[in-house]
């Protein structure tokens, strides 16, 4: 039974970090079943608190104030008891863009940062740009766990307006996943850039952010890496989260995984899309030793 009183209990929380479309959902999903840990996916609006600006992701540890760190950590901190877990996580993808700030908030938080090949991630982003909207979204969003009160009435307002704009001119709405300005004027160009920037920036964004961290608190892999040999990577996971290790946690992996969901960019039906964006990809692509 957690104790209350005991604020120790929310120290050094897992932080999933990956471009939208990189594997967070399945990472998230098998380390779920530990069963240590108390998971929350995507609290978006709790990381927006106090600046509930729809059109941007970015935050910096300057607005870590310790009227808005408190109020995230205890949100947190009462989803975790609420479920009597010793450690807490979540994922969101818009927090490629928060790093600093979230650093600033849980100074002993553990990231797992997982990356995956900007052609594959472009190609998965695409379907979510331009597919009808997910009108079940509504109903999770409006769960007041997750959204402010203090900031309920703006998102009321913006919910009500993306709903009008979905009903009667839903090609108003080309954005998806994290968003930031840089994000929103390539998607004047193409949405198939604008899903390769995404990719490209959140990525290099992360990278660039932990290098300010200490490595003892990153981890990262590719999602490649993982689905090839996710066992090898769950038990570093436990290892450097200090979490015990969990064969359940094990079983489902290899339950979930499909080895051959990776590459498909490779496929001759997206040859076109990937020489459309390889301008925007191959710089980081290369960076990050994927094969060109």
């Amino acid at each position: 039974m957690l104790n209350n009183d005991n604020p120790k209990q929310d120290l050094n929380p897992i932080i999933i970090i990956g471009s939208a479309r990189s594997g967070t959902t399945i990472l998230g999903k098998i380390l779920s079943k530990h069963p240590n840990i108390a998971y929350w996916v995507e609290p978006k609006y709790i990381w927006k608190y106090r600046n509930p600006n729809i059109n941007n992701d970015i935050r910096e540890a300057s607005e870590a104030t310790d009227l808005v760190a408190e109020y995230i950590r205890r949100k947190f901190l009462k989803y975790q008891y609420t479920f009597q877990k010793k450690r807490f996580m979540e994922k969101t993808p818009s927090n490629c863009f928060r790093i600093s700030f979230i650093n600033e908030v849980y100074p002993d938080a553990i990231f797992i940062n997982i990356i995956r090949d900007g052609r594959d991630v472009a190609l998965s982003a695409y379907k979510k740009w331009t597919e009808p909207h997910d009108k079940s979204a509504y109903s999770r969003r409006f769960s007041l766990n997750d959204l402010p009160l203090k900031d309920l009435p703006y998102y009321i307002c913006d919910f009500l307006r993306q709903f009008i704009i979905q009903q009667f001119i839903p090609e108003k709405l080309k954005k998806w996943g994290p968003i930031s300005p840089e994000i929103i004027k390539y998607s004047k160009k193409s949405v198939e850039e604008a899903c390769a920037f995404q990719w490209k920036q959140c990525t290099e964004k992360s990278l660039k952010d932990f290098d300010k961290i200490s490595s003892e608190r990153v981890i990262t892999f590719k999602y490649e890496d993982f689905l090839k040999s996710p066992e090898k990577h769950l038990k570093d996971i436990f290892s450097r989260t200090s979490l015990k290790y969990s064969q359940e946690v094990i079983d489902y992996a290899n339950q979930m995984i499909k080895k051959n969901n990776s590459y498909k960019w490779r496929n001759k039906e997206n040859i076109e899309f990937i020489e459309k964006v390889g301008y925007i990809l191959n710089p980081c692509l290369k960076e990050l030793k994927y094969k060109l």
